[in-house]
């Protein structure tokens, strides 16, 4: 393995962690090749850059990272120091990127000044499912084998044309409106088009 390839992947370690965690639970879930080596690169250097104004508040020595010239020398190179901080702080800065993300922060404060009444990258069933609704009361219904089911949304998930919802507390109906069962949890899967949500209030009606 080339030293100095080896040597670059630990000094990008930190963005390649930040785009990694973004790629699996951000809003976007791109994994295109020039998406993840863009998200990388811009990962990286921010988590470098709030490296580097920590150590300035701390007056300490930041160092430009210089490759040795093979692994016979000092160490695998002077900035190792600096990248093993760097991980917790991509961490860190990954999960305040996605709580930013998810949450549509930015998007909404666009609306708030009436800049746009676009939310930003992905659709209507993620900003619903990353909204406050999550734990919420909430009816759905099964257009494809004409069940009812009522409960509160513990977990979701989507793909390419495809949904996923587990409910908590919940009540199965069959098309006519009659209990069928009520167990503590109902997994749901299918098409996009295949199941409606219906949120409601404390008091069980329809919003």
């Amino acid at each position: 393995m080339n030293f100095d390839l080896a040597q670059l992947a630990l000094i990008f370690l930190p963005g390649i962690l930040w785009a990694s965690i973004d790629a699996r639970y951000g809003p976007e879930t791109s994994t295109r090749p020039t998406t993840f080596a863009i998200k990388t690169f811009v990962f990286g250097m921010s988590t470098y850059l709030v490296l580097f104004l920590l150590y300035a508040v701390f007056e300490f020595d930041f160092e430009i990272p210089r490759l040795n010239n093979g692994p016979d020398g000092d160490g695998l190179f002077d900035f190792a120091d600096k990248i093993l901080f760097s991980i917790p702080i991509s961490i860190t800065l990954a999960v305040i990127w996605l709580w930013i993300a998810n949450h549509r922060l930015v998007g909404r404060l666009l609306n708030l000044i009436r800049a746009t009444n676009n939310l930003g990258p992905g659709d209507v069933w993620l900003y619903t499912m990353s909204s406050n609704d999550i734990g919420k009361s909430v009816i759905v219904r099964d257009k494809v084998r004409e069940m009812t089911y009522s409960g509160l949304i513990r977990a979701y998930s989507s793909g390419d044309g495809f949904r996923e919802l587990l409910l908590t507390n919940a009540t199965v109906f069959d098309e006519f409106g009659t209990v069928i069962s009520e167990p503590g949890g109902v997994y749901l899967s299918g098409p996009n088009d295949a199941i409606l949500l219906e949120f409601t209030n404390e008091a069980g009606r329809n919003q």
